[in-house]
């Protein structure tokens, strides 16, 4: 198990973690800003595209979405992803305050 915090406070500000020996990703974002915030996988650390997530208030939806606009918890599985980070993608103003939680499902 393991955390990664940091927050958002410019556009393209991101917040990322090497992921390589999870296979699962929980996002929560706090606080007060207005932009958009998008979810982002890479297999080489340096090209990044968006990885579309579950809100934890839809668990039981088959929606998924790649970017928020608000607070809350997001999850995806990411076996086999070795990079995950979250980017404010536009950015108004105020801090987004993230944390990227990894860990393996028990076997």
């Amino acid at each position: 198990m393991s955390f990664t915090n940091g927050t958002l406070t410019a556009l393209d500000a991101v917040v990322g973690t090497n992921i390589e020996a999870a296979d699962h990703v929980v996002v929560q974002v706090t606080g007060t800003w207005v932009g958009t915030i998008t979810f982002e996988i890479s297999v080489d650390g340096t090209t990044y595209v968006a990885q579309a997530c579950k809100k934890s208030a839809e668990v039981n939806s088959t929606t998924l979405a790649t970017t928020r606009t608000d607070n809350g918890i997001a999850a995806v599985q990411t076996i086999g992803v070795p990079w995950f980070r979250v980017r404010m993608s536009s950015y108004t103003s105020g801090t987004a305050t993230v944390v990227i939680h990894q860990d393996r499902i028990a076997k």
